[in-house]
């Protein structure tokens, strides 16, 4: 499935103030109480709901009703309308559509009163905005036809294409690919027109989609990469995320499922960076599509549920029905068929909700009273353009006998002008395609350039664990054995077992490094087996507690568990040992004699919480950066001048990142350190 662009302005219509910035907040907040009438306080009310607009709906609803009481003690309906129309988007931020809609309603009923085209255009807009999002599409397009012909009605371009977009969007949804495609390509036209370079990016994605939804996946994907041009010139992270989003998905399509994985994987990435709900959701939905065509049945279970939650809480009635129907094919591959059978029967149930029959005859009936409208505008323009030739010919027979020689020496200028210049057209053309097609060559340079480096930070990564982390412990036991040899008769019995212990301690270091190493590199290969199984986390925990105990006791270091809630998650068992083995060995590790170590687990609705704390040496913030990114070449010595490679950190996000789960850090120098990851419950 594909990031849809909607081209949704949520348009804020310009009150009577300016923007004002956050800093003035507390100084307008004060001048309330201290205002000399109810005009000035009623302006500086609206002025404070502006300022929480985007980074605070609550508030800003809290400011826009408290404007409306007053503006209606002092009859201000044009100002009661505004403020309606701004609480209604506050509402539509926080996806509570039904609320929305009921403000938008209100600002129509006073602007259709107050006879306001700009005012009607705007609540039209907004109406047909969350009729979209509720994917009641038939309403939508009866609201976004009226704002449309309101807006040409003012010459808006700006408005008119953003409603073309809309309108795009509502027949891709409706798999009308063709109308889809006229629509987008209208607002493409008048985007470049415009020279919005951001619209002109949601125009030739959203063709990308029509294309790919075709069959024409190449000729997607070369729209797909103009737009990613863009994206990146503009510095949009959710752009970016959406772009490679859709590439990925592209190439599930084509097969292509090592590729796919690798632009789902970075859209993934982006969209968990920016904490988007809706990207999150969309990505592991095509992951765990791309898993189903591997066969990785179990993996795919897990990016599906991971979406579907996240799809439930923003309440994307496609998302889920998608994710149930993945579900309900990966339990079937694995012969759970009473899973299968709730998940598919759940998939069709939202289905159904979605594409009702009466919803798709009342969607047809507004398709072509908009048709209509527009053949109507067609024929009186035709009209317009015959009266006004048929008044230019009557022009041209009275003069005609005086200019046929005229016209004849025109003429044949003309014809030479017109061959220098198609020659001249010609040459352009060559020079646009070559030019076009070095474009081309360069952006997909530019992609294979981001996957080379990241295959050469991780043959780099292999290289310096190699050539250094592993030649260390090795190089001790080489030494501490050599001199044991020739010394042998002259070292008494201490001497003897202190190199013995420093022997032991160098080979226990190699093969910990040696087991990260490989696991590493099976995962990276693909040849890791991923078996999910039912656990009780504490027990596990205690099992590798008692393991690491040896560790900590030769620093005196106690460890602690705090089992807050009794938890059983499916996980792969060895990749979860390998994640506490980990946590808890650099724990000790970077904690000074006689510290402590707590591992605590919590419960939450879905998931299990894991945090192991130290009160050792502690980390910067710009180091936590660098943990889990394997081109940082991040790491340290411990408080006993342990060695350590930044591996197993690593691992344990991959491992973490697999089961659908998340893991972070935090601590400062001296205060200690605290990972968290969360997994999957049972």
């Amino acid at each position: 499935m594909k990031q849809k662009f909607f081209f949704i302005g949520f348009i804020l219509l310009l009150l009577a103030t300016s923007v004002i910035g956050q800093s003035k907040k507390d100084s307008l907040i004060s001048k309330i109480i201290d205002a000399e009438n109810d005009s000035i306080k009623l302006g500086l009310l609206t002025d404070i709901g502006d300022i929480y607009y985007d980074t605070n709906a609550d508030s800003a609803i809290h400011y826009y009703k408290q404007a409306i009481i007053l503006a209606e003690k002092l009859n201000g309906r044009r100002t009661i309308a505004e403020c309606y129309i701004s609480t209604g988007q506050c509402f539509e931020e926080k996806n509570l559509y039904k609320q929305s809609l009921d403000f938008f309603f209100k600002a129509l009923n006073l602007y259709n009163g107050l006879d306001d085209k700009d005012g009607l255009s705007v609540a039209y807009n907004n109406i047909g905005d969350s009729y979209s999002l509720l994917n009641s599409l038939a309403k939508a397009l009866e609201n976004y036809t009226r704002a449309l012909s309101l807006y040409r009605e003012l010459g808006d371009k700006d408005k008119i294409s953003t409603v073309f977009i809309d309108i795009g969007n509502i027949y891709y949804t409706r798999e009308m690919y063709s109308k889809a495609k006229s629509y987008y390509s209208e607002a493409l036209k008048i985007c470049e027109e415009l020279d919005d370079k951001a619209g002109i990016s949601i125009c030739k994605i959203n063709i990308g989609n029509v294309l790919s939804d075709q069959g024409r996946l190449d000729e997607s994907i070369d729209y797909y990469k103009e737009a990613l041009k863009t994206e990146r010139h503009l510095g949009s992270k959710e752009g970016i995320a959406s772009v490679f989003n859709n590439i990925g998905d592209t190439y599930i399509s084509k097969g292509e499922y090592s590729r796919a994985m690798y632009y789902l994987f970075k859209s993934l990435g982006i969209a968990e960076e920016i904490n988007d709900s809706e990207l999150i959701s969309l990505a592991c939905l095509n992951i765990s599509t791309a898993k189903i065509k591997q066969k990785k049945y179990n993996e795919a279970i897990t990016f599906a549920n991971r979406s579907l939650k996240l799809a439930k809480q923003i309440g994307n009635l496609s998302y889920q029905a998608e994710n149930f129907s993945n579900l309900a094919t990966a339990y079937e591959k694995l012969e759970n068929y009473s899973k299968a059978y709730e998940s598919h029967k759940l998939s069709d149930q939202l289905n159904d909700s979605i594409l009702n029959k009466e919803e798709h005859k009342r969607f047809e009936q507004l398709d072509a009273l908009y048709q209509l409208e527009k053949n109507q505008q067609e024929i009186n323009t035709l009209t317009q353009d015959k009266e006004f030739k048929e008044k230019q010919l009557g022009y041209q027979r009275s003069i005609i006998s005086g200019l046929i020689i005229g016209g004849a020496i025109f003429l044949l200028l003309f014809f030479l002008l017109f061959r220098q210049q198609k020659a001249k057209s010609k040459a352009l053309k060559i020079l646009s395609a070559q030019k076009e097609e070095i474009q081309k060559m360069h952006d997909e340079i530019e992609i294979q350039r981001d996957y080379l480096n990241e295959l050469n930070a991780t043959k780099d990564k292999f290289f310096s664990i190699m050539a250094h982390d592993l030649k260390n412990p090795f190089n001790s036991i080489a030494g501490f054995s050599d001199l044991m040899i020739e010394n042998f008769n002259d070292l008494n019995e201490d001497e003897n077992r202190r190199f013995l212990k420093l022997i032991k301690n160098a080979s226990s270091q190699a093969l910990s490094l040696l087991q990260n190493l490989l696991l590493w590199a099976r995962s990276q290969t693909g040849s890791l087996e991923f078996q999910p199984t039912e656990v009780n986390i504490k027990e596990r925990i205690i099992d590798t507690v008692s393991l690491i105990e040896i560790q900590a006791a030769k620093k005196n270091i106690k460890i602690q568990t705090e089992f807050i809630s009794e938890c059983y998650i499916k996980v792969d068992v060895n990749m979860l040992d390998t994640i506490l083995r980990n946590l808890l060995s650099n724990a000790v590790k970077y904690t000074n004699t006689n510290g402590k170590v707590t591992v605590t687990v919590n419960s939450s609705n879905n998931h299990c919480e894991i945090s192991v704390k130290d009160n050792g040496i502690g980390i910067s913030k710009k180091d936590i950066d660098k943990l889990f990114r394997i081109e940082s070449k991040f790491s340290s010595m411990g408080t006993a001048n342990e060695q350590g490679s930044g591996l197993g950190l690593i691992l344990c996000k991959d491992f973490v990142n697999r089961h659908g789960g998340e893991i972070y850090a935090k601590g400062e120098p001296g205060k200690g350190s605290e990972f968290t990851f969360t997994l999957p419950k049972a």
